[in-house]
C-alpha cells in the first residue's frame, strides 16, 4: 500500500525526523517518543469506486479542506497557540504580570477583552483587546537587531524572520528571555506613563471633546487600539535608538522618558480633527476611518522625528498634518500644533 498525507504534512515530517536514527541532531528526543500513538484518519475507496472515481472524491476532499476550512479567529489562536512565542508571552502576562493578571478565567478579565476583534467601545471597562495586546507585544519585542539578524538567537547562521519564528516553538530559555524583556518594557512604560493605570472607562469618552468636562473623564489616545499600537511602535524605536541595557530599569525608563512629554488627550492638538473627528451629523465624535493608515503613519513618524531628530522637520510635518485635518473648530491650529511640539521637545 502507498499512503499520501492529505493534511498534517508538517506533523508527519516532524515525527519522521524525530524517529530517524540517522538524524543525530534529534538524539535527545523525549524518552519513549517512538512508542507514542497518534490518531490518523484514513481516506479509502469503497468497494464500488473505480480508481478514477476515488481520485475525484479524493481531490474534492482535498480542495474542500483547504478552500473552505474555517480558521480560528485571532483571539482563539493567541489563547491556543503553543508554538508562537509572542502568543505564549501574551498569555503569560495573564498569570504572572500584576497589571494584566486575571484572578478569574481569561474571558472574565477586567483588563483585557479576549473576545475576537480589535475594536474598543466608548466607555468600555477593559484596558485593551487581546489581539491588540498581542500586536503591541510583537512591536515591543521586534528590535532593529532582530529585524536584521533574525528572531531566534539559537540560529545565528540562518536568520529566522518573524513569519518563520512564530510557526515553531523555540527553546524554553528563548521564550523566557523574550518574556523577561517584555515585562521589563511594560514596567518602564507604567513608570513613565502612569495614566495607563487609570480606569479605562473614564479615559475613553469621546463626548469630552464637545464641552469643558468637569467629571474627570478623558479621551486618551493610549486607551484606544490605534493609540496603543502607536505607543508600542514609538517605544520600540526609542529603545533601539538609545542602545540601553534592556535589563537595566533606569536606562530603560530614561529611553522611554520622552513619552511623558506628549499630550495624549484627543480633544487637544494635534489629535483633534486629525485622529478624533466629527461624525457625519457633526454633533458627535469618532475615531477617523478615512485615511486612517496614512494618518497614523504620519503620527508615528512625527513623534519619532521629534524625539530622535530634535524636531528638525517640524514645519514639514505641520504642513502634512494640516492637509489631513477634516475640520477645525479651534482658532489658530498652527499655534496649538507648535505648543504641542514645544512641550514634546521639553522647551
Amino acid at each position: 500500500e502507498e499512503y499520501y498525507a492529505l493534511d498534517g504534512q508538517h506533523r508527519l515530517f516532524a515525527i519522521r525526523s524525530l524517529v530517524d536514527p540517522s538524524r543525530p541532531e534529534y538524539r535527545n528526543r523525549p524518552a519513549g517518543f517512538d512508542l507514542e500513538e497518534v490518531s490518523v484518519v484514513l481516506v479509502i475507496p469503497n468497494g464500488a469506486d473505480t480508481i478514477d472515481e476515488f481520485k475525484r472524491r479524493f481531490r474534492r476532499l482535498f480542495g474542500h479542506l483547504n478552500r473552505y476550512a474555517k480558521p480560528m479567529d485571532g483571539a482563539t489562536s493567541i489563547i491556543m497557540d503553543e508554538d508562537d512565542t509572542f502568543a505564549i508571552c501574551t498569555r503569560r502576562l495573564f498569570s504572572d504580570y500584576e497589571f494584566f493578571e486575571s484572578t478569574d478565567r481569561h474571558e472574565e478579565s477586567s483588563v483585557v477583552d479576549v473576545s475576537k476583534g480589535k475594536n474598543m467601545k466608548n466607555n468600555q471597562i477593559h484596558f485593551t483587546k487581546l489581539e491588540v495586546l498581542y500586536e503591541m507585544n510583537i512591536s515591543l519585542l521586534t528590535s532593529s537587531y532582530r529585524r536584521n539578524h533574525g528572531f531566534d538567537p539559537s540560529s545565528p547562521d540562518m536568520p529566522v524572520d518573524l513569519k518563520q519564528f512564530i510557526q515553531f516553538r523555540p527553546d524554553d530559555q528563548v521564550i523566557e528571555d523574550y518574556y523577561s524583556e517584555l515585562t521589563a518594557i511594560w514596567d518602564a512604560l507604567f513608570e513613565v506613563l502612569p495614566d495607563l493605570r487609570e480606569e479605562p472607562s473614564r479615559m475613553r469618552t469621546h463626548a469630552v471633546a464637545n464641552v469643558d468636562d468637569a467629571s474627570g473623564e478623558r479621551d486618551c489616545l493610549l486607551f484606544w487600539p490605534i493609540g496603543q499600537r502607536l505607543l508600542a511602535d514609538v517605544a520600540r524605536n526609542l529603545i533601539d535608538q538609545s542602545g540601553c541595557d534592556m535589563m537595566n530599569p533606569v536606562e530603560l525608563r530614561e529611553a522611554l522618558a520622552p513619552l511623558a512629554r506628549i499630550s495624549w488627550d484627543m480633544d487637544q492638538a494635534p489629535w483633534r480633527n486629525f485622529v478624533l473627528v466629527r461624525d457625519e451629523d457633526g454633533a458627535s465624535w469618532k475615531i477617523r476611518s478615512e485615511d486612517r493608515k496614512p494618518v497614523m503613519e504620519l503620527a508615528t513618524n512625527f513623534l519619532l522625528g521629534l524625539f530622535l531628530n530634535g524636531g528638525e522637520e517640524v514645519d514639514t510635518f505641520q504642513a502634512k498634518w494640516s492637509s489631513f485635518l477634516l475640520r477645525s473648530d479651534y482658532q489658530d491650529e498652527g499655534s496649538a500644533f507648535k505648543n504641542f511640539t514645544k512641550k514634546a521637545l521639553g522647551r
